[in-house]
């Protein structure tokens, strides 16, 4: 398929609202959003303190008073007013801000609410996060299957996969620093849906093997947390065909 090459960037926006299918149509939801904004969220505070830390390395985002942060702040307000079961959790932020690169405001908050319409994504959000360790355990399998050797050398090293299980599942890579990957990975995930996930974490992995398989804990986590995608800085087509692998659905 053509999205597997990349969407032009021009378009990509247009092209991730028309994968959203928001009830009562994309109007009804604008509406929603900016009657939201009027209201008071009990998460203010908490979203804040994440704004400035969400994208560091990105221009947009950095300046503490500026259009960027708020408008990340708008949507993840409006979003934890609307559903409060879920208010708000670190990882939405960087899922948020992704989007915001490419769309307005009532249009990232219709783009957030269609993703968590998703069972396998929503549940991940849950007080007790049981959708979450569903998550992890599967994917712990799955690396058993395809990784065997590198799981092996994550026990050795003592390395938890949760913890970067989590942050991969909840912000859908949004925390990792190349930019253009990530932006490649939503693609896939808003056409597929969100178990696509596992086939990214997979390439990943099997693609920094060989780097991964000889680095000691504090390492790893620096790596796998921030710049795993890095290794498709050249390679990103390859990257795309490493995803495309059924792993899981």
């Amino acid at each position: 398929m053509a999205i597997t090459n990349g969407l032009p960037s021009s378009s990509r926006g247009l092209i991730w609202l028309a994968f959203c299918k928001p009830e009562g149509g994309f109007e009804s939801i604008e509406k929603v959003y900016h009657d939201l904004l009027q209201q008071l969220s009990p998460y203010e505070d908490e979203i804040k303190k994440d704004l400035h830390r969400s994208f560091p390395t990105i221009e947009y985002f950095k300046n503490i008073n500026g259009e960027g942060q708020q408008r990340l702040f708008n949507v993840l307000k409006a979003y934890s007013l609307y559903e409060p079961e879920v208010g708000y959790c670190q990882g939405l932020n960087f899922v948020v801000g992704i989007l915001l690169l490419h769309l307005s405001d009532e249009e990232a908050f219709c783009v957030l609410t269609s993703l968590m319409k998703q069972a396998e994504f929503r549940t991940q959000f849950d007080c007790d996060l049981s959708g979450l360790n569903i998550r992890i355990f599967q994917f712990g399998q799955l690396m058993i299957h395809y990784t065997k050797g590198l799981h092996i050398h994550f026990k050795l090293q003592r390395m938890n996969t949760k913890m970067f299980i989590t942050p991969w599942f909840l912000g859908m890579f949004g925390n990792q620093s190349n930019i253009k990957v990530v932006y490649r990975i939503f693609d896939l995930v808003l056409l597929e849906g969100t178990n696509f996930l596992f086939n990214v974490g997979l390439a990943l992995l099997t693609k920094n093997w060989a780097q991964l398989r000889i680095l000691s804990r504090p390492e790893l986590a620096n790596l796998l947390l921030r710049d795993v995608a890095n290794a498709y800085q050249v390679t990103l087509d390859f990257f795309i065909r490493n995803m495309s692998n059924n792993y899981f659905n």
